[in-house]
């Protein structure tokens, strides 16, 4: 075969550390001194720098800062971002310099520290230090270098600090300084140059194969081929060892030759946390001569103006292309073309967006693909160098990218029914496309050997949910589509009330929208007289008035992930509606939701519940979906759902931690701990508060007495599932709650320790069953109680809670929860002693009637309000006004406000009042 060889002027030169040395060794030692000084090297992008907090450390407490002023020497800061601000304790404030120059912490007497740690601020990632030198002082003019770090990948999220402090270094110990290669992937004829430094090493090991050689020194290397080698390089002295790790891939190269090429990237260096991915050229080359493709193109993306796809292949490595959701590039060689390398270069800016795994494929229809390439089983450590060629050759094709190691893949990019929800006896489409393997399998009874990208009609079973489970060759994971069958069915409401409760990139997504909402019966087209969106955040041009103007080129945009209600005007039968999606971004696309409908705006009655599966959402844009029938009443299951945007919505923190000093609970808001992620619909989400103080990872993590919060009670009714979505730590393999009086006073530092879900059972304070999330992250995961789960652990008729648990510690020992969806119904509440009304106000404004009621209470309770015309009905019948009205703080008598007009109230129906405690 012939050597590949690339001009080297054709692409930008990068010489690549391959291993980030993010620490010196494990061992700590103290410095003591009254001055120390931070000078930044290097940004993760950014031609300035910026830190929301820094914390000197010592035995794992931060060091007293009442005596501590910090100075910019050289910097120009902004008026309300000067120094002082990272030591302020709260992550919301920022240092920003536009001259990157040093910090010198000034204390009024030596002070001790063994580590040292900082935070990201607020919006770019790109100024945070990646780079940097640490120095003490006596005197403040005579300097020591007491660390320095090098490439250190930054968090991946804003107000976040490093998952680990920086130990000062025990220069007595071997420390690796540098373990590098100047390219990562080459074709099996070339050799890797590695090089690697080290202070304070005697002697070294190289394995595999190399064995022993010198604490410092170079060599190349031939890994064998059509695999990943990982190499260690051990440095030794009498005190200890260090060790580091670096991997490296021989290929066998080939030509492929397609008219279509497609790249996908499947991980982005910030992980779900980068917003977008970014490139600023992609160059593709055979036998040393650049092959330019004609056109190039991003199905399904959405890029800033100037910051299209023409900009990735116009030989300008200053221009970029940007997508904000990270859709796959599609090049167009006009006629079928042999590539046999291809080159990546990273964009001006945001570290986080470069694509660190990807796949290339390639076509002669454009529809049928074939791998071409797979780089997905590690991280390719892309340069932090921005406009850089991401190694300093291009990487080559591989003869058989199959034969590649991968990651966990296969992995399946949509599978989907279509439609997802239909009437009874008709038939849905399957439609799938895996990437990397060769077959898949669909159950039941749909087939064992079906090709990786396909199509299949089915016939699902009548009233029912029918899911079919895919599974691709080489993994053990599967994915489910569901198909609902139903009976016609139609509802007459005046008010339509629409709640999303799931988007598609729930993980990533910040927003729900669609340019279209439609309605029906059988004389047509509905058309409401007007619609809102309470409580929305819309962008300006993208209120909810967009979705009945017959245009699909404008849309609704909600922020906060909020209810839409639908004003027909007048009671008005309709039997379908439809959603239409919007010109972008189908991650905001809703693909989980439920339909009420009112004629008052105060009683509300379920029409329709998709919560128990994701629906079949084409990602196409500006799409109608299909139209959803209206299901016969007794086809629907109710739903309680709890987005807390208005508090705990009735949940009640049973315990509390006081081991901090202060009361430690669970709270909702929208940013109201330090440092706490965003929510994963909406704006609010529950967490431990406090979250976190100055100190960096304090109170979530620490050791606290048991914290629970708990749902009101429930009776489970219908077929479907309980979900949530938590956030945090994980404590899988440790011993699960069996009851809430079970449970221990504080966590512990052994096994024993639980951060997640119990499903209890009110008669006997008994856990039937408990979930916790998969892996620590700060990445929201739904946690699934399926169906068949709780119809073997629950009873009809009984009452049950959902308490959110948390008795763990350490690293990730903490919790968050949000938008909780449970298939039943509200326990009836019957107040054996209903609380006193002490006072009743009437007032008639002209504009509105209110009738203030005003009833004892006590504080951190909640209570439902009551009324009806009829005081020989049971109590079961009445007319439930509010179901969480918070007691008034400080004080034993709470005031409720019922307005008559406001809420559509008929005054002939609501003549009595009863007010009750909530459990």
């Amino acid at each position: 075969m012939k050597k590949f060889q690339i001009s080297r002027m054709a692409f930008p030169i990068s010489i690549l550390c391959l291993t980030v040395i993010t620490t010196l060794n494990t061992w700590a030692a103290d410095s003591t001194y009254q001055y120390y000084r931070f000078t930044t090297t290097q940004t993760a992008g950014d031609t300035m720098i910026q830190v929301s907090e820094f914390d000197l450390i010592n035995d794992g407490n931060k060091v007293d800062y009442t005596n501590l002023t910090v100075t910019n020497p050289g910097g120009n800061s902004p008026g309300n971002e000067e120094p002082s601000k990272i030591i302020d304790g709260d992550t919301n404030t920022k240092w920003l310099d536009f001259n990157i120059a040093p910090l010198v912490f000034t204390f009024n007497a030596p002070v001790t520290i063994d580590s040292y740690n900082f935070a990201t601020a607020n919006d770019s990632l790109g100024r945070t230090p990646i780079s940097w030198t640490f120095e003490g002082s006596d005197d403040g003019a005579t300097w020591v270098e007491i660390d320095s770090r090098s490439l250190v990948t930054p968090p991946g999220s804003f107000f976040t600090f490093f998952d680990n402090a920086f130990e000062l270094a025990d220069l007595s110990a071997p420390a690796i300084t540098q373990f590098s290669s100047d390219n990562t992937i080459l074709p099996t004829t070339e050799g890797f140059d590695l090089t690697w430094t080290s202070l304070n090493g005697i002697s070294a090991d190289l394995a595999p194969s190399l064995g022993a050689v010198a604490a410092s020194g170079n060599t190349v290397v031939n890994p064998p081929a059509d695999t990943d080698t990982s190499y260690t390089l051990t440095v030794n002295n009498d005190a200890a060892s260090a060790a580091e790790d670096l991997t490296l891939r021989a290929v066998t190269q080939s030509a492929s030759t397609h008219r279509y090429f497609r790249f996908t990237s499947l991980k982005l260096r910030g992980g779900v946390a980068a917003n977008s991915i970014q490139l600023s050229e992609f160059r593709f080359s055979n036998g040393g001569t650049l092959v330019v493709p004609s056109a190039v193109a991003n199905p399904g993306g959405d890029s800033p103006a100037g910051e299209g796809t023409a900009n990735i292949i116009d030989g300008n490595d200053f221009s970029k292309w940007l997508d904000f959701n990270r859709q796959p590039l599609v090049f167009d060689f006009g006629s079928p073309t042999a590539i046999d390398a291809y080159s990546l270069t990273t964009g001006n800016d945001a570290p986080e967006r470069d694509p660190v795994r990807w796949i290339i494929e390639g076509s002669d229809d454009g529809s049928s693909w074939s791998l071409v390439d797979n780089v997905s089983s590690f991280d390719f450590p892309v340069t932090e160098a921005r406009n850089a060629s991401f190694q300093a050759s291009s990487f080559p094709v591989p003869a058989n990218a199959g034969g590649l190691p991968t990651g966990n893949f296969p992995i399946v990019d949509s599978f989907r029914a279509d439609p997802s929800i239909q009437l009874n006896g008709n038939d849905s489409d399957l439609i799938w496309d895996v990437l990397l393997t060769d077959a898949v399998s669909i159950t039941p009874g749909v087939g064992n050997t079906l090709p990786p990208t396909g199509l299949q009609s089915i016939s699902p079973a009548s009233n029912t949910d029918s899911p079919y489970v895919l599974t691709s060759n080489g993994s053990n994971d599967t994915t489910t589509a569901t198909v609902r069958s139903v009976a016609q069915g139609a509802a007459e409401f005046r008010y339509l009330r629409f709640t999303p409760t799931k988007v598609r990139s729930y993980e990533t997504a910040v927003g729900v929208q669609l340019s279209e909402f439609t309605f029906a019966n059988t004389g047509g087209a509905i058309t409401p007289s007007s619609v809102v969106n309470p409580d929305g955040d819309n962008p300006a041009g993208q209120g909810a008035s967009n979705l009945i103007d017959g245009d699909t080129t404008t849309k609704w945009n909600d922020l906060n992930e909020g209810r839409l209600i639908f004003d027909l005007g007048s009671s008005t039968e309709i039997t379908s509606y439809a959603l239409i999606t919007a010109d972008n971004s189908p991650g905001l696309d809703p693909v989980r939701w439920f339909l009420e409908g009112s004629n008052n705006q105060s009683n509300w009655t379920l029409i329709d519940n998709v919560t128990a599966f994701d629906f079949g959402t084409n990602s196409a844009r500006e799409s109608a979906a299909q139209s959803v029938a209206i299901p016969v009443p007794a086809q629907v299951d109710p739903v309680l759902f709890y987005d807390f945007e208005s508090g705990l919505q009735g949940w009640t923190n049973v315990l509390t931690s006081t081991i901090v000093g202060s009361s430690t609970e669970f709270a909702s808001g929208g940013s109201p701990f330090v440092g706490a992620p965003g929510a994963v619909g909406g704006t609010n989400s529950i967490g431990p508060n406090p979250f976190g103080t100055a100190g960096g990872d304090t109170e979530r993590d620490r050791s606290n007495e048991t914290m629970l919060l708990r749902s009101p009670e429930f009776n489970i009714v219908g077929g479907g599932s309980l979900t949530a979505y938590l956030i945090g730590g994980q404590r899988l393999n440790d011993a699960n709650p069996t009851s809430a009086v079970s449970l221990p006073a504080a966590s512990n530092s052994g096994l024993g320790q639980f951060l997640g879900l119990g499903l209890r059972r009110v008669s006997d304070d008994s856990y039937v069953l408990t979930k916790e999330r998969s892996a620590n992250g700060g990445v929201w995961e739904e946690i699934t109680i399926t169906a068949v789960e709780l119809a073997a652990a629950t009873t009809p008729g009984e009452a049950y809670t959902l308490d959110l648990i948390d008795y763990a510690e350490g690293g990730w020992g903490w919790v968050g929860m949000d938008s909780v969806s449970i298939p039943g119904i509200k326990a009836p509440v019957t107040p054996t002693t209903p609380l006193q009304i002490i006072d009743v106000v009437h007032t008639d404004t002209g504009n509105n009637i209110l009738v203030d009621l005003a009833f004892t209470s006590k504080e951190g309770r909640s209570y439902s309000v009551f009324s009806t015309n009829d005081l020989s009905l049971p109590f079961t019948s009445w007319n439930e006004l509010n179901d969480d009205v918070p007691a008034a703080v400080g004080d034993s008598t709470t005031v409720f406000t019922v307005n008559f007009n406001a809420q559509v109230l008929p005054l002939d129906e609501h003549q009595f009042f009863v007010v009750a405690e909530n459990p």
